[in-house]
This record gives C-alpha cells, sequence and structure tokens, in this order.
C-alpha cells in the first residue's frame, strides 16, 4: 500500500475525527496495544497507514477497509489507500464504505460530508476531533445482533451468532443457494390470492433470467399447499419447517435482515412476509444499501363493522416507503387510499404502482351449466353468511362450494347447512374446477384486492356476480358482469340484490354469455401475460437484468 504521508493530516480543521483512535486500539493484539496505549491520535493514524491497514484493520467503525477493498478491486489493484480514496473519490463515486451506508447520502458529497450526513441521520452531531467510544457505539444504530455487516462468512463466525438458529438457517441457505442475487420474502405457501400475485412475479423473473441464484424464503408459516404456483421459479425454503429451528417474529426479522446484509442479493421482492416488513421497517437504511427492495400489496383487512385491523400497509408502510424502490398494487382504488391516508409527496407516491395481474383467455364456454360456483375459504372476509343467504332466497337453485375443508362447526357457524348448498372439495387451480357444469360465479367478500379467480373464470367466459368492494368496480361494470352494491342495508337486503343478479342471469342466458365475452375480452386486452411482459420492467429492476441495477454482492 502507498503511504502519502503529505494526505495524513485533513484537509479541512476537525476532519480528524474521520479515523477512530479508541476502536482501533482496540483492534490491535494486546503487546502492541499497550505499547500504544498512550499515543496521540495522529500517532496512531500513522501507525494504521503503515502497518494496521496491512493486517486488515480498519480506521473506524464507518469504514471497513477490507469490505471496501474486496468491493472495489481496482483501488487494490492499483496499491491505494482505501480510506483515503473513499474521502477523495469515492463517495462522490457511489461507492459504499460500510454495507450499511445509506446509498443516497453519498450523491454529490466528499467522503467527510457523507459522514456527517449519516451521522446526522442518526440523530447524533458529529464531534469535532474524535470519536469516544459511547458516541459510536449509539451512531451506528444498528441491532447488536447485526454487529459486523461485512461478508456472511465474516457473520457466521461472530460469536453472538455462531450456533444460533439463525447461523443453522444461513448456513443451509447458502448450501442451497451459493450465489443469491434474487429474494423473494413470503409468508407461507397458501393458496392465497397474495401468494398467487407473488408466484405471477417469481416466475416471470424466472422466465426472464433464470431460477438458479433466486430463493423462495416463506418466513412464517409451514403450508405449503401453493409450493406447484412456484415450480422452476427458483430454490424454496421455509424458515418455520423444522421443528428443531423455529424462529419467533423478532429472530426471523433478524435472520431477514442477516441474509440481505451478509448475502447481498441485488434484487428482494417482499410478499406480505411479516418477517420482511419488519425487518425493512427496522433496518431500511442498512439494507436498502444492499439490496433493491419492491414490496407487493393487496387489500387492507377490516373486522366486523368495517374496522380497518391493520396490516402491512397501516403497520409499515410509512416507515418502510422511504427504503423501498417500488410497491406493486393489483388495482388503483387502495393505491390511491394509501397516497391520501399518508399524504405522501409526490416522490413517494410514485413508488406505487399498478401491475395488471396476467390471466390467459382461450375460447369461451361453449354452453353454461345450472349450478352457482363458489370458490374460497370460509372465513369472515368472504362472506359465507351471505352466501347462505342468498342460497335461502334461491332453494331451486343448486350452489356449489369449494372450499379447502368441510368441519361441521364451521359450516354450521355459516348457515351452510342447506339442502341446496354442497360442499365439493378443495381446488388448487381453475383447471380442477367442471365449469361446464355452471351458470355463473357468485363471489361475495367484505374487503378485496382483484381476486385472481374473478380474473381466471372471467377469461373463460363465465358470468360473474360480484360484491362491490376492493378493485372489482376497476374490473365489472353493466356490460361485462353484475357488481352488485352490499355496503348498503342489513343482511337479507344484500342477499336479496346479489340473488337478483344471478336470477337475471339464468333467465337471460343470451345477455349472460354476451357479457362473459365481454368481460373475457376486457381481460385479454388488460390483463395478458404480453402486457404483463412488457410492463414489468418499467415498474421495478426486480424484472430487469440485476447487472443493470447496481446492489448486490461484489
Amino acid at each position: 500500500m502507498n503511504n502519502p504521508r503529505s494526505t495524513v493530516a485533513p484537509s479541512q480543521p476537525g476532519e480528524i475525527w474521520l479515523f477512530h483512535a479508541s476502536s482501533y486500539l482496540a483492534a490491535l493484539a494486546e503487546s502492541l496495544r499497550l505499547e500504544l496505549e498512550d499515543a496521540s491520535e495522529e500517532e496512531l493514524l500513522q501507525h494504521w497507514l503503515e502497518q494496521g491497514l496491512a493486517q486488515g484493520l480498519s480506521p473506524s467503525p464507518r469504514f471497513l477497509a477490507d469490505y471496501y477493498l474486496a468491493s472495489n478491486p481496482d483501488v487494490g489493484a492499483a496499491c491505494l489507500n482505501p480510506w483515503l480514496h473513499w474521502c477523495e473519490y469515492g463517495a462522490q463515486e457511489g461507492r459504499l464504505p460500510h454495507p450499511a451506508f445509506p446509498r443516497a447520502l453519498m450523491q454529490g458529497r466528499s467522503g467527510p460530508a457523507a459522514l456527517r450526513a449519516w451521522i446526522a441521520e442518526v440523530g447524533e452531531a458529529p464531534p469535532e476531533l474524535k470519536w469516544v467510544e459511547p458516541l459510536w457505539r449509539r451512531a451506528m444504530a444498528i441491532e447488536p445482533l447485526l454487529g459486523r455487516l461485512q461478508l456472511q462468512g465474516q457473520l457466521l463466525c461472530d460469536q453472538a451468532f455462531k450456533g444460533t438458529s439463525r447461523a443453522r438457517h444461513i448456513c443451509r441457505i447458502r448450501a442451497l443457494v451459493p450465489q443469491l442475487r434474487r429474494l423473494v420474502l413470503l409468508p407461507q405457501l397458501d393458496l392465497g390470492g397474495a401468494i398467487r400475485v407473488a408466484a405471477h412475479a417469481a416466475q416471470l423473473a424466472a422466465q426472464l433470467y433464470g431460477s438458479g441464484e433466486t430463493l423462495l424464503l416463506y418466513t412464517d408459516g409451514t403450508n405449503r399447499q401453493a409450493v406447484d404456483w412456484f415450480a422452476g421459479a427458483g430454490f424454496i425454503y421455509g424458515l418455520q419447517d423444522d421443528p428443531l429451528l423455529v424462529l419467533n417474529p423478532d429472530e426471523a426479522q433478524l435472520l431477514v435482515a442477516q441474509l440481505i446484509s451478509g448475502l447481498r442479493p441485488a434484487q428482494v421482492l417482499l410478499a406480505n412476509s411479516a418477517a420482511g416488513w419488519g425487518a425493512v421497517t427496522r433496518w431500511g437504511p442498512q439494507l436498502s444499501s444492499c439490496s433493491a427492495i419492491t414490496a407487493q400489496l393487496n387489500c387492507r383487512d377490516y373486522g366486523p363493522g368495517g374496522v380497518p385491523l391493520g396490516g402491512y400497509a397501516d403497520d409499515h408502510l410509512r416507515k418502510a416507503l422511504p427504503y423501498l424502490e417500488a410497491v406493486l398494487f393489483d388495482h388503483r382504488c387502495f393505491a390511491d387510499q394509501l397516497v391520501q391516508q399518508f399524504a405522501l409527496p409526490p416522490a413517494e407516491a410514485r413508488k406505487l404502482k399498478l401491475q395488471y395481474q396476467p390471466v390467459i383467455t382461450g375460447n369461451a364456454l361453449e354452453q353454461l351449466g345450472e349450478a352457482v360456483l363458489w370458490a374460497g375459504r370460509l372465513v369472515e372476509q368472504k362472506r359465507p353468511e351471505l352466501l347462505a343467504a342468498v342460497a335461502q332466497l334461491l332453494p331451486h337453485r343448486r350452489f356449489e362450494l369449494w372450499a379447502p375443508s368441510r368441519e361441521l362447526e364451521t359450516w354450521r357457524h355459516w348457515g351452510l347447512e342447506l339442502p341446496n348448498v354442497h360442499w365439493c372439495g378443495p381446488f388448487a387451480a381453475v383447471e380442477q374446477l367442471p365449469l361446464e357444469g355452471y351458470g355463473a360465479y357468485l363471489h361475495t367478500a367484505a374487503f378485496e384486492g382483484m381476486p385472481n379467480l374473478v380474473l381466471e373464470l372471467g377469461a373463460r367466459g363465465m358470468p360473474v356476480v360480484a360484491c362491490d368492494v376492493g378493485g372489482l368496480p376497476e374490473l365489472l361494470n353493466r356490460e361485462n358482469g353484475w357488481l352488485v352494491n352490499t355496503s348498503t342495508g342489513d343482511l337479507g337486503a344484500q342477499a336479496g340484490r346479489l340473488a337478483a343478479a344471478l336470477e337475471q342471469i339464468f333467465s337471460e342466458p343470451v345477455q349472460a354469455r354476451q357479457r362473459g365475452i365481454a368481460l373475457q375480452e376486457r381481460l385479454r386486452q388488460q390483463h395478458s401475460f404480453e402486457a404483463f411482459v412488457a410492463a414489468a420492467p418499467q415498474l421495478s429492476s426486480f424484472f430487469r437484468p440485476v447487472e443493470e441495477i447496481g446492489y448486490g454482492a461484489k
């Protein structure tokens, strides 16, 4: 290494604080530490320039020499001092001095100015002459267990980490995906709309760029019913699958943070993972300096009486948004609501983007059957009690329910013990449904995003009767379906309006078929795979080549 003595002194008064003398002294071998314990800051700085750097020691907790050299091999090849190079040139060139450094703080700043900005961002004023031990520990603003965010190999050697369940998980993940470039964070693999949306994104990325460097990590549960949706999209791993390595929510968040900061995937897709949202909310500056993070949101959860129950949008979005590259929605209404709710400034509002979900449209059903199709989970969101009320009003009409289970207590709770209501079992794909037997699809819901089942059945020309909630008004109208107001009146009145729509379908089959074909055409134009593929790269870097985005392991 060069030893440019002429540049040892700070270029401006007060900049010697960039060198943290006490932490450098503490890192030395005991014999050398005793020898230098009375040395001045200038003498310790000179010692680092002449000897410490060659031993891999860093001049400050804010600047990691080994990390900088590993990330910038041209600096080492030119025998330049990494610290001085960064202060003079590297910061203005966008080179990170530390994996946790917020990249945005370097824009247009010199190294010293960028470090001062980092200190100011975490609420500490820079000292005039030197760091003192308590100050830099507080200023790190990183959980102690995150600790050394250099390379994963070093992270695994951290005694606060080594031997823990998190360490064992990460060892397994490293063996499964030696080179991690894309990370998809999921809650679990259940047969839900949000998981289907995530599967579309993961499959598209795999189709465009391959799947050998992609990890599909489900963090919160053990349900794997939808595993086939992700076939060929990447390596699948569950944090809670091994009963000996189950993580509590805080541990799961920390593992996600360590995984991103250690393995440094260039692209992260956050799809309803509680651990993922928690990690980005807590360590957003650090994680966003390692990876480009895109999130997906679909709808808000509501309880009885329409009371919001919170969820990722309410609990995390406002804090996490500065560290997200984009937030993708499957319908516009929810995004607009959040812009108003949080009074988002234009720069942040532009991160909320609409991504129409793709469906395959083929030939319309040749003929319509006589039964009514209902499919979904028997939970409050799906309003099974409204379905039961409709079935009571139409005792001559057969209603077939496709649901994961038929527990007698649940069936009774929702009032579904009716002679014209029949449970048909679970299903994983529309292709498993005997569509030729149905004349209409009834979609009841208290709240919704853009339900995939409406898209998939509409793509086959099935007449749709749906509650006027979520994103459905953006798709259905009087020309292509039956959108029914269920926000007013009691249960009987709401059921009556749905029942009337169903009866119109069966009494006017020509009009029903015309509306079904109109919906199919609307989906062909707006929700085709061709349109999905063409729009995706403009919405998020998750759908662009890793080499283009400037993130990830070097």
